[in-house]
């Protein structure tokens, strides 16, 4: 017989073959489908997210400031002389400013500000990734939870906040992550969610501190959950160490170089509120106003989320479901916290629309909770409903953007998108970047105050030019700053309507017009709130 001829296979052995395709087939399928739409998700959310953002940036110059310094102090870390890992700063969680460094690598990315949008992008995108694939593991039927995550990923705050570099969606992708988490080893229960879960809420607390508030809710339901499954002691055990070892270990690493550079262990809790572009005065109202204040701005800023809170919690009672409580107690917390942190600093400051956005992704982890309660007939009805309820929330977001009066930079984005017109923030800093370029060469011959300049040391491109608190610490640069003669060539300062910065404090004539320079110093060249003054004039400035 032939080589090339085969023989036929028994009926028997052939059958048992089709049987197996018919079997990897689907999991074939089913295996493409887990990882293609989360590609497919992250693709087009990074696209338009990142795409919108660098035309903001670029096109409409609405860049923020926070984010702006952020992006500088990781610029620092490679381009600064000498280059050091401690230009991150200690005033805000670390990971703000690392989360920047791949882009602050590449020169072009940082100082045409693009590294801005296209890392929140990064992190917009893969929230809406975590909330896609939650609700795929609640059982919510792709059209709908497509419909669900798109119209929440055009909200106003959360699309604004995913373009404009700031670290809103980085702290939002780990606590929801978190939170998806625990619902899925709540239904599932697996033992590596558990570590998982707590590695997302130490990255969550070292992107913003008050992440942390979530770990006692979701531990005290972990511990509930086990004990309702009549888990012994060691597995509870077990348990509360893998939720809390990981958060206790990066606080601790923090405080450890916080000590290591500083001298101060506790130096990060000094600065446990973010910075803001706001007011930071006392608060002018009384406590009810102020509690009053918050309440509106929570039932205003997402519509649906007080909605969803109670419906959830009176569901999840009768169930007696420990997840539901969980997730409805989760959006109270959202309010909670915001409302112990006035408490605790006594500034409208925290009253902007930023800081009170901690809970609206947990939001659409709740709705697929309760979708995930109802018959299927029942769920397509309520899950229009939701759909209906989250397009409606798009306006009053963008309202609530555009007249509450602790608004940030949300209406200067929403006008800047409606007028497109530029807000010409970029353009100060680039023309004096450029000045100083052209005319002052050289390394270290520039003071500033980085907290109100570092627009201008990124534009620049060349950070070794400047002297700042990042290089010297605060104590010498005080000391050059009384004492610059025969030190220092050059003071820049911004004219800030906000406030002098450290070196007009010093020297008043420097930011108010109407006061008289000091005798040692000479306007070179101003533009806008910048201006750059030489020093000793009447000697040749030397490079060095």
């Amino acid at each position: 017989m032939s080589p090339l001829v085969t023989r036929p296979l028994p009926p028997a052995i052939e059958l048992r073959q089709e049987r197996a395709r018919q079997r990897q087939e689907p999991e074939l399928s089913s295996l493409r489908s887990r990882f293609l739409e989360p590609v497919l998700v992250f693709a087009a959310a990074f696209a338009v997210y990142g795409g919108v953002g660098i035309w903001a940036a670029v096109g409409l110059e609405v860049v923020l400031g926070d984010a702006e310094a952020r992006l500088e102090h990781a610029f620092s870390v490679f381009w600064n002389d000498p280059s050091k890992l401690a230009a991150i700063g200690f005033y805000w969680p670390p990971l703000q400013t690392l989360v920047l460094l791949p882009m602050a690598a590449v020169k072009p990315l940082a100082m045409s500000l693009v590294a801005l949008p296209l890392t929140s992008a990064l992190f917009g995108a893969g929230l809406l990734v975590v909330l896609d694939r939650s609700l795929t593991s609640l059982g919510i039927e792709r059209a709908l939870r497509w419909a669900l995550v798109a119209v929440f990923g055009l909200n106003p705050m959360i699309f604004f906040y995913a373009v404009n570099g700031m670290a809103e969606s980085l702290y939002l992708f780990f606590l929801t992550l978190a939170l998806a988490l625990f619902v899925r080893w709540a239904r599932h229960p697996h033992w590596h969610d558990l570590p998982l879960i707590g590695l997302a809420f130490a990255f969550g607390v070292l992107s913003r501190y008050e992440v942390g508030v979530w770990l006692p809710l979701v531990l005290v339901a972990v511990v509930a959950i086990l004990m309702r499954r009549r888990a012994d002691v060691p597995q509870i055990e077990s348990a509360i160490l893998a939720l809390v070892l990981p958060v206790g270990y990066a606080l601790l690493l923090w405080t450890f170089l916080t000590w290591s550079i500083l001298g101060d262990p506790l130096g990060w809790l000094k600065a446990l509120f973010p910075r803001s572009a706001g007011t930071t005065s006392a608060v002018p109202e009384p406590l009810t106003g102020l509690v009053l204040d918050a309440l509106e701005i929570h039932l205003t800023l997402f519509l649906p989320a007080a909605a969803v809170a109670a419906v959830v919690l009176t569901v999840a009672v009768r169930r007696r479901s420990m997840v539901g409580l969980a997730l409805g107690a989760s959006l109270v917390l959202n309010l909670v916290t915001t409302l112990l942190i006035l408490l605790r600093s006594q500034s409208t400051t925290f009253l902007e629309l930023r800081y009170n956005m901690r809970g609206m992704p947990l939001v659409l982890l709740a709705l697929g909770w309760l979708l995930m309660t109802l018959a299927p007939a029942r769920r397509r009805l309520a899950g229009v409903a939701a759909v209906g309820l989250l397009v409606l929330a798009i306006p009053a977001t963008a309202w609530t953007m555009l007249t509450n009066e602790h608004v940030g930079a949300e209406r200067v984005f929403l006008r800047a998108l409606l007028s497109l017109e530029s807000t010409g923030f970029v353009d100060e800093q680039r023309t004096m970047a450029e000045f100083i370029r052209e005319h002052v060469p050289g390394k270290n011959r520039v003071l500033t105050d980085d907290a109100k300049t570092f627009g201008i040391a990124l534009l620049d491109g060349h950070p070794a030019r400047y002297v700042d608190r990042i290089d010297v610490g605060d104590e010498t640069w005080l000391e050059l700053r009384d004492h610059p003669i025969g030190r220092i060539d050059y003071f820049l300062v911004r004219r800030d309507p906000a406030g002098p910065d450290l070196i007009a404090i010093r020297y008043p004539g420097l930011h108010d017009e109407s006061l008289a320079l000091p005798s040692f110093t000479r306007v070179i060249f101003v533009h806008g709130q910048y201006a750059l003054y030489a020093i000793d004039w009447q000697r040749t400035p030397r490079g060095r």
